[in-house]
């Protein structure tokens, strides 16, 4: 179980909330300016779960 400061993004990685700037439907864009790139279909979840994280 994850807590609810991060999300799975695909199989390879999980990213911490709080560090997300932007999203796209085909990127993550960080604080660090790192850019993740999204999986098919994970938009919609990252997005719920920028919307109900409160940090």
């Amino acid at each position: 179980m994850l807590d609810g400061r991060f999300f799975r993004c695909g199989r390879s990685y999980l990213v911490n909330l709080s560090w997300i700037r932007r999203v796209t439907k085909t990127e993550a864009h960080l604080a660090d300016g790192s850019i993740l790139p999204l999986p098919r279909g994970a938009y919609e979840g990252l997005n719920r779960a920028i919307i109900r994280y409160e940090g």
